[in-house]
């Protein structure tokens, strides 16, 4: 899919794009809408690579309903990648990696980005916002001996649960733990992080992530819900700082 060139599928039933092999985006706008269907909107049978455009996936159909999803490697390079989904938002059976763009991802039954091997993001804007336990925004399938990494970028993610940041990771995050969240309030980091919740998380509460560039080790940050102090870091470790209840990771 190239610069200049405008994709607008939509699927009744099946899925919405499927590539046999390997998919490149490298511009334009593809916008695949499976909301009555229950399939994956945009799948290849290999790796698939975003390098620039605007992909808009909405795939809310049923259970099985999953928004991007490649059978090896996905690799976002560029441009901007937005999924609503109601099984994953965004998936790879093997790696997958973010090394720049903005992507935004929403599950509203699962993970929004979930990688059945490493998930490393290097660098661009993630905004990640999945179900309750166990579910949550960024899952890498540590159970099986993968990691999470978080090199670079802003990361916000919101869930249940996440992976956590690998002690290889190369920048610091700070993983918060609720009892609840509640819709419209302000979850922030001092100036250098913030998340308005568009959703609640009640029983069994919820996991935030936050990771940016502007975070620096050894720092004392507050936490706050709408500017006001909840939860104090005395000194920021590397990779990450739990705080709340840390026995919910």
């Amino acid at each position: 899919i190239r610069p200049g060139n405008m994709i607008t599928v939509r699927a009744l039933s099946g899925k919405g794009v499927n590539a046999k092999n390997e998919l490149y985006m490298y511009g334009g706008t593809l916008n695949v809408d499976c909301t009555f269907s229950e399939d994956k909107a945009l799948t290849c049978g290999r790796n698939m690579y975003i390098k620039g455009g605007h992909v808009v996936i909405k795939a809310a159909g049923g259970e099985a309903s999953e928004g991007m999803q490649s059978k090896f490697l996905m690799q976002i390079d560029g441009g901007m990648v937005e999924v609503a989904a109601q099984d994953d938002a965004i998936n790879a059976q093997g790696d997958l990696v973010i090394n720049g763009g903005v992507v935004k991802a929403y599950s509203l039954t699962n993970d929004a980005i979930d990688s059945n091997c490493n998930l490393i993001i290097n660098g661009g804007d993630v905004f990640a916002s999945g179900y309750g336990m166990p579910e949550g925004g960024l899952d890498s399938s540590d159970e099986s001996g993968y990691r999470l990494f978080i090199n670079g970028g802003t990361v916000t993610a919101i869930g249940g649960r996440h992976s956590m940041p690998d002690k290889q990771s190369r920048q610091p995050s700070v993983q918060w733990h609720l009892e609840q969240v509640e819709m419209g309030k302000t979850y922030g980091i001092n100036d250098v992080c913030s998340y308005k919740s568009s959703r609640e998380y009640q029983m069994g509460g919820a996991s935030l992530l936050f990771s940016s560039p502007k975070l620096k080790k050894g720092t004392s940050y507050s936490l706050t819900i709408d500017g006001e102090p909840k939860e104090l870091i005395e000194s920021l470790n590397a990779p990450f700082s739990n705080v709340g209840n840390e026995g919910r990771h």
